[in-house]
């Protein structure tokens, strides 16, 4: 589009370039400039940027006013938003496309929401993204922008300010970026895509940008950015420091020579022999040459074995999505032979006439968003989908599950990271209590009733609580040397402790009587049956016996010999991995200059830093008590029968 206002201002904001182009503190003088220049719609004014540098020439002063009365006759023309407009209609014409625009400004996406609103009607409905406190959510209800992800039907277009560019997560569907402007650090934009484009989608992510062709530096940078560094195309996650280094030179050229000196560095950095694409090509390079340094490990044919045993792990998912938690499987057409026992499916939330899956429907869509299919015909608000999902690697990598995008039920993935997540927020089933009736055990106890706790310990490496990438990605390296292991301890009324229990306390739990005893949950009504019995001795007393027995078996657990073996390997894996990465990083140095190398070193000192958390981890584990429980055995039982 096109703006006389904005060539008057790219004019006059010229002439105060050269003005000052001579200033003291030149360098952060042109990033301020540069920034108000290539992004006209960032908020604040030139004039205040000025008196912050510390500038006070009543010329410049002059001309900073001038900029910014025509960045508010421009602003006020609305031809920026005109076209805006115009492209979300097209848009939306194509059915199932929803559009998400960012904004640098809340105060101009609040602005752009309501223009929407006036000229789409009531025939799309916007919603505007905000972080809202939880406390302010009342009976588990949703942040109303989430219905463009629960019902992409009705709400197609969503509108969202800097604060959306990190964690949040819309990837799935047919989306299209709008970015109502553009910041002056590329790497924004790249977090920008990164939120619809987060775990790969079916659809390629296409962004549009509205661009006054009156305004040669926003020209000029929306060039450089798509052809240059091909933000829109390619990820530049590896482009970082060579974008850091010369992006300083190129503003510093602009600062000195206007737009040509900016284009000069879309033209370095565009064509199969520009500096993004050597970059790339060099950084390929040392991938290959790092992975070739790479130690041989068991742990990848221990992998592999794990994976192929996908019925176990379809067995134990069963058993606790539809057995306990009493979702519903929803089996899929597939026209290709599937393995025997292998299915694939959609988990299906039911809470309907007498089948009730054990969460609230909020609970549900809180923890579980980014499991759910809102696209399929089958998916309603009510008893809303997930995505297709199959057990086995080989009914996810084959030709049809490629096409179907079906996705495999393995570590990582949203469902079982939201299985994990539900089961660490909530405590049924981790503490219990039962009496163990058998009419041929033989109790060692005078009161003929023999008293065994049981604790099964969580063994991880002790990383502090965080969620974040780095975070994550520490704990990932943890695990890597010292993956989690569980440990089941007894603990009798003598506190003797032992892994090795008698073997009646390991049998299955009995519900009937079709055998030679049964198993009693001790609900509030038997135990209070219970504690009217006089031959029971530890109720009494009974939180001093649950402690001193919590205490003895975690006393037992950290003196272990299986811990302190588990420790000895992880410490030695995790040894023999640091060395290797120490090598790979000096190799890199032997080749590197400027500030590559300097960020070389920084990672090397970052390494050093981490290697030395992980060996604490792993020498002072996290012991915690995972499940707790007591079992009453004896000869007879306490309980009408």
């Amino acid at each position: 589009y096109a703006s006389t206002w904005r060539a008057e201002r790219q004019r006059v904001l010229d002439e105060l370039r050269v003005h000052l182009v001579n200033s003291d503190g030149a360098a952060a003088t042109a990033r301020s400039l540069f920034t108000c220049a290539v992004h006209p719609c960032g908020g604040g004014t030139i004039e205040k940027a000025l008196l912050a540098l510390g500038i006070y020439d009543a010329r410049a002063r002059d001309l900073a006013q001038q900029v910014d009365e025509l960045t508010a006759r421009a602003h006020e023309e609305g031809e920026r938003e005109r076209v805006t407009h115009d492209a979300v209609r097209r848009c939306l014409s194509t059915q199932g496309v929803q559009v998400v625009i960012f904004c640098d400004e809340a105060s101009t996406a609040d602005a752009l929401t309501q223009s929407l609103r006036t000229a789409l009607g009531a025939t799309f409905e916007v919603l505007r993204h905000a972080i809202a406190d939880a406390s302010t959510l009342e009976g588990g209800r949703v942040e109303h922008w989430r219905r463009f992800l629960t019902d992409p039907e009705r709400y197609r277009v969503l509108v969202c300010d800097a604060r959306a560019e990190e964690g949040l997560n819309l990837h799935g569907g047919h989306k299209v970026v709008l970015h109502y402007d553009l910041p002056a650090a590329p790497n924004r934009i790249e977090q920008r895509l990164g939120r619809l484009d987060r775990y790969g989608v079916g659809n390629a992510v296409r962004s549009l940008v509205p661009v006054c062709e009156s305004d040669l530096p926003e020209m000029a940078w929306v060039a450089c950015l798509a052809e240059g560094l091909q933000v829109f195309s390619a990820s530049m996650a590896s482009l970082q420091y060579m974008i850091e280094e010369t992006l300083r030179n190129a503003i510093q050229d602009w600062y000195n020579e206007g737009v040509d000196g900016l284009l000069r560095w879309k033209d370095q950095l565009a064509g199969p022999t520009g500096w993004a694409t050597r970059e790339r090509r060099r950084i390929d390079q040392q991938d290959n040459l790092d992975a070739m340094g790479d130690p041989q490990s068991e742990e990848f044919d221990q992998l592999e074995k794990v994976d192929a045993d996908w019925r176990s792990w379809r067995d134990a998912f069963d058993g606790f999505a539809l057995g306990t938690l009493l979702f519903c499987s929803r089996n899929e057409p597939w026209a290709g032979k599937l393995l025997e026992g292998e299915r694939v499916f959609r988990l299906n939330y039911v809470r309907e006439n007498n089948h009730r899956t054990l969460l609230s429907l909020p609970e549900f869509i809180s923890q579980f968003l980014g499991t759910i299919d809102t696209e399929d015909r089958h998916s309603t608000a009510r008893a809303p989908l997930t995505y297709p999902y199959a057990f086995s690697r080989y009914t996810v990598m084959s030709k049809e599950g490629q096409s179907r995008a079906l996705r495999s039920l393995r570590y990582g993935d949203p469902l079982v990271e939201s299985l994990l997540s539900f089961c660490q927020n909530d405590d049924r089933g981790r503490v219990f209590a039962m009496w163990r009736h058998r009419s041929d055990y033989e109790a060692r106890d005078a009161s003929g009733c023999d008293l065994w706790f049981r604790f099964d310990f969580l063994v991880e490496a002790r990383l502090p609580d965080a969620d974040d990438d780095a975070a994550r990605a520490l704990s990932r390296r943890a695990e890597q040397h010292f993956p989690p292991q569980f440990h089941t301890v007894w603990v009798d009324a003598t506190r003797e402790a032992t892994m090795a229990p008698p073997v009646h306390l390991a049998e299955d739990y009995r519900q009937s009587e079709l055998g030679p005893g049964r198993d009693y949950n001790l609900n509030p009504r038997r135990w209070q049956i219970l504690q009217m019995q006089d031959n029971v001795p530890w109720l009494l007393e009974w939180r001093r016996h649950c402690e001193e027995s919590a205490e003895r078996a975690l006393k037992f657990m950290t003196s272990h010999e299986l811990l302190r073996q588990h420790q000895e390997h992880g410490l030695v894996s995790l040894r023999s991995q640091h060395a290797t990465r120490v090598a790979q990083v000096e190799s890199r140095l032997t080749r590197l200059t400027g500030e590559a190398q300097s960020a070389e070193r920084r990672d090397l000192e970052e390494e050093e830093v981490l290697h030395s958390r992980l060996i604490d981890a792993i020498r002072v584990p996290a012991i915690s008590i995972d499940v707790a429980g007591a079992v009453f055995t004896s000869a007879y039982t306490p309980f009408a029968r």
